[in-house]
């Protein structure tokens, strides 16, 4: 028997008796959402796991549809003291993905409580199930013509709950700091069901909208835990702006990155510049929008002279008339009124060549309203020159 083949079953159980606990949930849920076989189980294991590593792989993976077979689910658990492992989509593989913690654990998948419930455009929020991606959010606010924006995490088919529950951060100003959910529906390990914040009280239709309790406010207990499964949530989106456009920075010298993240910081905290930054160095950028084959095509690691020549190559472009379609701006009805809010900057030829967004169209002038000293420290000297592969800020 192969090491994918191995039947998995919770530590401390039988064959029989977890048997039995296979039929309890199949007679909840049906056989075609009680999975078992190898080759379902396989798309649940942990992303990044090789061939024969068995220590994150479930027993069996439910997936419920509604809130009462997930209470079931969490009924029939608990009488056999089976472990569950809950995920949305189990596709935010950057923070842990579908592979359950404790080997032989029964994944409960919330994939097929995907529905968006609500979208309310006048006060800015969604409800939304946890098997709900954020390509479906936004999908379903294109559809009803809504003048919203989604704050997008990095991989668009992540659950919009998942992302939230494992602190995840996405480029809106109101998910900086995880501030964009309000108001959860969870199932506790019990098998109760409740609302947090203003969703204690029966149709209180402040639920989505105001985050605090009558009392001590329990969202955080359900971040990063095990204490419940959150089966709804409240979350606010950010009406569509005038103009949305990138900044880029490109710094050659490890000196420069303590005075470009000083500057970073009193822009940030007086309000001009509100979203989250990312800094990335050539290699890790590189890994992002480029094959490996670009850079290098031999055994082993991507040599030091690959990078640097590299990096100095994919600089030769400048954030000119030529390349300003890389500042992007949500469509509008009248034109532009604001452009790339900066001076020449230094863009990679593979970024500078790239079309704008789909119905996104080019940015008309440039108003220069952001501080010269943000771009004061990006040098013009040759980076081949200097020991460092350059270090890229940006902020969306």
């Amino acid at each position: 028997m192969s090491a994918s083949s191995v039947r998995q079953i919770p530590l401390g159980m039988s064959e029989q008796d977890f048997g039995q606990v296979l039929e309890k949930f199949t007679r909840e849920l049906g056989a075609d959402r009680v999975l078992t076989a190898d080759e379902d189980r396989r798309e649940f294991r942990d992303a990044f796991s090789y061939i024969g590593w068995e220590q994150h792989t479930a027993s069996a993976i439910v997936m419920p549809t509604t809130v009462e077979e997930v209470q079931a689910v969490v009924r029939i658990a608990n009488e056999a003291k089976v472990p569950l492992w809950a995920h949305g989509q189990g596709r935010n593989n950057g923070y842990g993905g579908a592979g359950p913690l404790v080997r032989g654990s029964v994944i409960v998948s919330l994939r097929k409580m995907n529905r968006v419930l609500e979208i309310n455009e006048e006060l800015g929020y969604a409800i939304v199930e946890p098997g709900v991606r954020w390509l479906d959010l936004y999908e379903e606010i294109q559809k009803a013509g809504h003048r919203l924006m989604v704050p997008m995490a990095d991989i668009g088919w992540g659950s919009v709950v998942g992302n939230t529950l494992d602190n995840g951060v996405t480029y809106m100003p109101e998910s900086f700091d995880r501030g964009a959910f309000c108001g959860m529906e969870v199932v506790l390990a019990s098998g109760e069901v409740i609302r947090t914040g203003m969703g204690a009280m029966p149709g209180n239709k402040a639920w989505p909208l105001y985050k605090r309790s009558m009392g001590p406010s329990l969202d955080q207990l359900f971040t990063q835990s095990n204490f419940g499964i959150v089966t709804k949530m409240g979350y606010w989106l950010m009406p569509h702006p005038e103009v949305y456009a990138p900044v880029w920075i490109r710094a050659w010298k490890d000196d420069d990155l303590a005075p470009m993240i000083d500057t970073y910081r009193s822009l940030a905290l007086d309000g001009t510049l509100r979203m989250a930054p990312q800094i990335m160095n050539t290699i890790l950028l590189a890994s992002v929008v480029t094959n490996r084959s670009q850079w290098h095509d031999g055994e082993g690691p991507v040599p030091e002279r690959s990078s640097r020549r590299g990096a100095s190559s994919s600089s030769s472009g400048t954030a000119s008339r030529s390349t300003v379609r890389s500042s992007r701006r949500p469509a509008s009805s009248g034109p532009a009124r604001h452009g790339l809010l900066t001076p020449p900057l230094r863009l990679p030829s593979w970024l500078a060549g790239k079309p704008p967004v789909a119905g996104w169209p080019r940015c008309r002038r440039n108003t220069g309203n952001l501080p010269a000293e943000l771009f004061r420290r990006v040098p013009e000297s040759d980076p081949a020159d200097t020991p460092t592969q350059g270090t890229a800020i940006m902020t969306r």
